[in-house]
């Protein structure tokens, strides 16, 4: 019986920033569509409260800002994790 001896080789650090980068974007735009339906929320009683005449603000709500802010995360850190992983897969993802 053969018995085959493999070694396991482990991921190169690029390869791992560039997966953890991936996971990065995943959880910042599962967290803008969470504060997203927040400030729709807020934003509507923002809303109602002006057209029956109970606060003369009509402004974008704080939370608005932070949906931006994840927004811009989510799409910056999507971009480098595909650019550094496909870096590191191109240039030999084990070491």
């Amino acid at each position: 019986m053969l018995t085959q001896q493999t070694e396991l080789l482990e991921p190169s650090a690029i390869l791992l920033v560039g997966i953890s980068l991936i996971f990065v974007s995943l959880v910042s735009g599962l967290s803008e569509q969470f504060v997203s339906s927040l400030a729709y929320g807020k934003q509507i009683q923002k809303t109602d409260d002006y057209y029956t005449r109970k606060s003369a603000d009509a402004s974008m709500p704080a939370l608005s800002r932070v949906v931006l802010f994840l927004l811009f995360s989510t799409f910056i850190s999507f971009l480098l994790g595909v650019v550094v992983t496909s870096f590191a897969l191109l240039s030999g993802p084990w070491s």
